[in-house]
């Protein structure tokens, strides 16, 4: 309540948030604590005090400055409108527990300060059936950051698999795994190898490889589920997404589809400006691409700054002609942003 002290109930909610509890059991814990009147529910103005006390510590924990009483007011209202599903003018346990897992400002604020594990999203503990659904995008977009994007991923991915030994000076020095260690890693090859007919006889020719060629006619699919902002429409009408590791250019009018295929792992954002267009991906090393929409040419590649995947990727609309100037670029790896001309 910025009084200079710490009373029991600024203790108390501090320590909870703090604790190694479950989402659920410490929203039974606080609203236990501020339903002051053991009535069974949270008052509009036990709401503001809970509100405030745990922003105020919330607020002390990152270092920023707490929200003011009119504030705490003005969110209270807002919650109460949300929440209150039977209009009493007060916060069941089940409405409480609903409010604190489905609502998305809080539910952002949780995750902001590592309060909610991946788990619990969306989890809707109070089972509150006529509340209103938390933005499904949003646990999408958040958990970018629970990605699997280490460089053993990306070398499996590339079909190479290494162990670390130590050489004669004690160095660790990448291995090639072979043999049984290879069918652990690729447990398919030792289904394969284990598969032969009694009465099979080889071939000579069996190693030979065919003789076809594979080519991409048509990608079926969006990515939408954890990107926003990724479907662009070119200045010749055509439009532009992106799926898995492509980059399509559907001509809706003859249902064609071009590719661009330069990257090595799934792009999750998108930039387009007159014709050309910025595309970044997901892995340890990710890669951005700049690339024209109607030839789909490469007209630059960057990787090596940039960790774990690449969050966001835009023009900046300092442009003459179809040539942007600037290009910003976000990754999931500490929040590193770099501009390049």
């Amino acid at each position: 309540d910025g009084s200079g002290r710490v009373d029991s109930y600024e203790f108390v909610a501090g320590l909870t948030l703090l604790s190694q509890s479950t989402l659920e059991e410490k929203m039974e814990i606080l609203f236990g604590m501020y339903d002051f009147d053991s009535s069974g529910v949270i008052s509009r103005d036990e709401l503001v005090i809970l509100m405030k006390t745990v922003s105020t510590s919330l607020a002390t924990l990152g270092q920023v400055t707490s929200p003011t009483l009119p504030e705490i007011e003005r969110q209270v209202n807002e919650l109460l409108t949300r929440w209150d599903t039977n209009k009493d003018g007060s916060i069941s346990l089940k409405e409480f527990k609903s409010m604190m897992t489905k609502d998305p400002n809080i539910v952002k604020v949780l995750q902001n300060y590592g309060l909610i594990s991946f788990e619990e999203l969306r989890a809707d503990f109070g089972g509150v059936g006529e509340a209103p659904e938390c933005d499904s995008d949003l646990e999408a977009e958040t958990k970018r950051d629970n990605l699997d994007n280490d460089e053993n991923k990306a070398k499996r991915k590339l079909g190479i698999e290494h162990v670390a030994e130590d050489d004669d000076d004690g160095n660790f020095v990448a291995q090639k795994l072979q043999g049984d260690q290879a069918m652990a890693v690729k447990p398919w090859l030792g289904v394969v190898k284990n598969s032969v007919p009694t009465q099979y006889q080889p071939s000579p020719v069996d190693d030979d490889a065919p003789e076809a060629t594979l080519a991409l006619d048509y990608v079926y699919g969006y990515r939408g589920f954890d990107t926003r902002n990724n479907l662009r429409f070119s200045d010749s009408g055509r439009v532009v997404y992106h799926t898995a590791a492509v980059g399509v250019v559907l001509d809706p009018l003859q249902n064609e589809q071009k590719f661009f295929n330069e990257h090595n792992d799934d792009i999750i954002c998108l930039s387009m400006v007159g014709r050309r267009v910025a595309t970044g991906q997901t892995g340890a090393k990710p890669l951005i691409c700049v690339w024209d929409s109607e030839t789909q040419e490469t007209l630059l590649v960057l990787s090596g700054s940039l960790e774990k995947g690449i969050g966001q990727v835009a023009f900046c609309l300092l442009y003459t002609s179809d040539a942007a100037d600037d290009l910003l670029c976000v990754d999931l790896g500490g929040r590193r942003i770099i501009k390049k001309k």
